[in-house]
């Protein structure tokens, strides 16, 4: 899972968390209803001002 570092250092430099959970079960990226294994992970869009505005734009339905 790549990282963005928010110090604009590489995915190796960053002190993020090694998982992401996720609850979306009909994705093809969802491991045991729980655990994201997207090789990276995309949120947006960028005018979001909330949570309910935001969205996973690397789903994939199963």
């Amino acid at each position: 899972m790549s990282h963005l570092n928010t110090n604009g250092g590489s995915p190796a430099q960053c002190n993020c968390p090694t998982s992401v959970t996720c609850e979306v079960v009909n994705c093809i990226y969802n491991k045991d209803k729980q655990y994201c294994e997207a090789p990276s992970i995309k949120v947006g869009p960028q005018y979001a001002s909330n949570t309910a505005e935001t969205n996973c734009a690397t789903f994939k339905a199963k």
